[in-house]
């Protein structure tokens, strides 16, 4: 019984050691927020945004005007207007404000294509940052604070083994 009891501690004793001469893991984290803020071509993006914003909101007035004039041309037509006449201008504002709807989601979707377009030479510059720093650093891992999101990674994936252990195949 003692040999039992000497064997088991030894055996604890053996694995606690091998444990604590492990290497620790290491984990980092950024800001992604605050480093794409002093990107250098945060500035002129953003400028060339503004520009394109407010080239799109300039042809989205010149539309609204139109139909505002429209509509107003509408509302004082005299009561003795030829029905033809009343039904071709109710049919013109309504193509207006279908352009105008049109326009504006087209422009929306305009404005999405030309910042992903500026913004992902940086974040390919910024990711390839992180994995050259978690390479050359040895982080098993490297988290987004700003978005909660893994950047980098070289840990093991475990769950295979979270898998097995529920009893799922």
């Amino acid at each position: 019984m003692k040999k039992l009891l000497i064997i088991c501690l030894g055996l604890v004793l053996s694995i606690g050691a091998s444990n604590a001469q492990e290497v620790p893991v290491k984990l980092g984290h950024i800001n992604s927020q605050e480093i794409l803020m002093a990107m250098p071509g945060r500035v002129a993006a953003e400028k060339e945004m503004e520009a394109l914003k407010t080239k799109l909101e300039a042809s989205l007035m010149d539309m609204s005007k139109t139909y505002e004039a429209k509509v107003g041309e509408y509302q004082s037509l005299a009561a003795d207007t030829p029905p033809s006449t009343i039904e071709a201008l109710k049919n013109e504002i309504i193509g207006l404000e279908s352009r105008i709807q049109n326009y504006q989601i087209s422009a929306e979707q305009d404005l999405a294509k030309k910042q992903e377009d500026l913004l992902q030479p940086m974040l390919q510059d910024v990711q390839k940052a992180i994995d050259e720093v978690g390479a050359e650093n040895g982080f098993a891992y490297i988290f987004d604070i700003s978005t909660g999101t893994i950047l980098y990674k070289a840990g093991e994936d475990v769950s295979v083994l979270v898998k097995k252990k529920l009893g799922i195949m």
